[in-house]
């Protein structure tokens, strides 16, 4: 499946509680929709508090947002904390899904169509 190339996307499909977001413009393949330097990412941001990078990274950028791996897993997969907002359009949502084998992602939260164009931006948590 294709990567995400940069942070704008078509709203797909509208459910009760999400909505699935298709990229406006795709990348190389990969085994999620996001990823940084060709190392596929997947998690609940930050919604979930934690996002896994399937390789030996120290550091995750994720739509011009960058993240220290806190944690490395037996199996290789790093863990980044989601310390962090998602806005979409300037509304602040409770996150996004990205997952394995899913071209799209889900965002939680907003008031949004079919067919609308969606800006999502990350903003760092004041500590």
């Amino acid at each position: 499946m294709p990567t995400i190339k940069g942070n704008e996307f078509e709203v797909a499909e509208k459910t009760e509680h999400y909505y699935w977001l298709r990229p406006l413009r795709r990348g190389e393949k990969n085994l999620t929709p996001l990823s940084f330097d060709g190392t596929p990412i997947e998690g609940g941001l930050p919604h979930y508090h934690y996002g896994a990078i399937f390789g030996k990274l120290r550091e995750v950028e994720i739509l011009e947002a960058k993240f220290s791996v806190s944690q490395e897993l037996p199996n290789g997969v790093g863990i980044f904390n989601a310390d962090f907002q998602i806005f979409a359009n300037w509304q602040k949502v409770r996150g996004i899904g990205i997952y394995c084998n899913q071209e799209r992602i889900k965002l939680i939260g907003g008031k949004f169509g079919v067919g609308d164009t969606v800006e999502i931006r990350f903003l760092e948590n004041a500590t």
